[in-house]
């Protein structure tokens, strides 16, 4: 044992004497970095008196953070001030999380271990479940087919999560029971099959019950949605055609389900707790009606302006809509340019209440507001392929940065725009990457992009 004490105890000296050593080496090399300024176009006058910052990890020590930060200044290169510290820059950014919640046609798909277990959770086949049961001999296993329609005019639907929790309370009601999803009335196709499968054991007592579907696909629409303050917003829009699943395999969308539906929590306590997993169907509406063809891009909650960010493709236009998140009224319609409409959305990000759309060929709009009102500021890198790292707009100005390449992230580009045009486009390049300063072969340095973006500063004039 004290043997295993005296080694452990070593361990740990020469764990700190080794994160000090990396800590002095990185730190040494903070007078050294350099930056070279490539003028792609415009005029480089334009970011006189703006400052970039970031930071980046030790990969060995993941306490140490660098803080990197240059001022851009006219005639000269770039003054350049690097620490080495326990700093972690703010974010002026937020992405907002994956859709975690979305709507699934789910007929009678399942396993059960008892009859009542079977019948409770799809009340609508009880006939079928005991005719099945009634033909099943003790010891023996019957499996009979029955047209779905001559049971339910509807699918059943059922929520689907990734916390297995709340999709099980969203699912059902307090009593545990199965919640009535008719607001969401997807006919059942003609030839949509349901099999019935039980078994008992020689006591005459049923052991399984199987319910699986035949004919017809589960993925019957397309969805997405999100948990909002005060309820669930999902969308429903008709699958994407492939060759795999032809249209005669899908079973149509009334166009009355079509669109944007919000569904409120409804409040229970439990333990002194308010627990707002279990949606209140009777006041489900549909919010924002859509086409069949249209396709949703993004579903987002903007908490500080208390809306919702709707965005779709409508045929060949990309629409940008803002609903109201108490009213679920629309507040404001916007039409993006082609730019936008006609490339691949890679990035919509929150930055201070300003919206900003990235495609993958370098295009931008930021949707800012002004007067109470929305409003547009569009422009292009010049290449594609790029991140968007940091956002400054003062005035009618736009100052955005973005990442070149995600093998060394620190050189990147920065672009200043107005309702103009390009006013000026730079690509920095940092003679500090992340293999640049190694330890033992080990490099040290790992840039974390999405945990501290580019901050842009402007100085005051004054």
């Amino acid at each position: 044992m004290r043997k295993a004490a005296v080694l452990t105890g070593f361990i740990a000296l020469l764990s700190v004497f080794l994160i000090a050593g990396i800590f002095l080496t990185v730190k040494n090399k903070s007078n050294d970095i350099e930056i070279t300024e490539e003028v792609i176009a415009g005029d480089p006058a334009y970011a006189e008196g703006l400052s970039v910052e970031f930071g980046a990890a030790d990969n060995m020590a993941s306490d140490n953070r660098w803080t990197v930060s240059y001022a851009l200044r006219q005639g000269g290169a770039p003054a350049v001030k690097a620490e080495f510290h326990k700093k972690i820059l703010p974010s002026d950014s937020k992405e907002t999380a994956a859709p975690d919640v979305c709507l699934t046609a789910c007929p009678a798909d399942a396993v059960c271990f008892t009859m009542a277990e079977a019948v409770s959770d799809y009340p609508f086949l009880a006939e079928a479940l005991e005719e099945t049961a009634s033909e099943t001999e003790p010891g023996k296993t019957c499996r009979k087919e029955f047209f779905l329609r001559d049971y339910t005019a509807n699918l059943p639907v059922e929520f689907f999560s990734e916390d297995s929790i709340k999709r099980t309370q969203l699912n059902t009601d307090s009593s545990g029971k199965r919640k009535d999803f008719s607001h969401f009335a997807l006919p059942t196709p003609e030839d949509c099959k349901v099999s019935v499968e039980i078994k008992k054991n020689k006591s005459d007592e049923v052991i399984s019950v199987s319910l699986s579907l035949s004919s017809v696909g589960l993925s019957c629409f397309d969805s997405r949605g999100i948990f909002c303050e005060n309820g669930i917003c999902v969308s429903v829009t008709s699958p994407e055609k492939t060759e795999s699943n032809g249209s005669d395999a899908i079973p149509a969308i009334p166009n009355t389900l079509c669109g944007i539906h919000f569904i409120p929590y409804e409040e229970q306590n439990k333990s002194g707790k308010r627990l707002y997993y279990r949606p209140d169907m009777d006041d489900a509406q549909l919010i924002y009606p859509m086409k069949k063809d249209d396709e949703v891009l993004k579903l987002m909650e903007d908490p500080e302006n208390r809306e919702l960010i709707l965005i779709l493709r409508e045929k060949d236009t990309t629409v940008v809509s803002f609903i109201d998140a108490e009213t679920m009224k629309v507040k404001q319609r916007l039409s993006m340019d082609k730019n936008i409409s006609q490339s691949r959305l890679s990035c919509c990000r929150l930055f201070n209440g300003s919206l900003l759309l990235f495609t993958d060929q370098g295009n931008f709009t930021l949707i800012y507001k002004m007067d109470n009102a929305y409003r547009t500021l569009s422009g292009s890198f010049s290449r594609g392929g790029l991140t968007p790292a940091g956002l400054l707009l003062y005035s009618d100005t736009l100052v955005i940065t973005a990442a070149a390449d995600e093998a060394a992230p620190i050189n990147h580009y920065l672009l200043i725009c107005d309702e103009t045009g390009t006013l000026y486009e730079g690509f920095y390049r940092f003679s500090l990457q992340s293999d640049t300063i190694t330890q033992e072969s080990s490099s040290v340095i790992q840039d974390l992009w999405e945990e501290n973006p580019m901050s842009i500063r402007r100085r005051d004039p004054s």
